[in-house]
């Protein structure tokens, strides 16, 4: 097991830091992306060696919270399976 330090970086500059143990690389880059959202970057550490960033996705790239889902139409379901 090694030693991982999982950052956060929030808008309001505070990041959230977790350190953890974790069996390998993969599990460390997993959790940071399961506890960022989609607008919020990440950083995964390994001592002093960072082995995973993502940077935060633009706010005009985000979807919108009233945007029409792509599976429906006009309000209802749209079948994706026509007979």
């Amino acid at each position: 097991m090694y030693q991982y330090e999982i950052r956060v970086l929030r808008e309001n500059n505070r990041p959230l830091i977790v350190s953890s143990r974790f069996l390998g690389d993969f599990h460390a880059i997993r959790r940071g992306q399961v506890m960022a959202e989609e607008d919020e970057g990440v950083e995964v550490w390994r001592g002093m060696t960072c082995i995973y960033w993502r940077d935060p996705l633009p706010k005009d790239l985000l979807p919108a919270d009233d945007a029409p889902s792509p599976y429906t139409v006009a309000g209802r379901e749209r079948d994706t399976h026509p007979e």
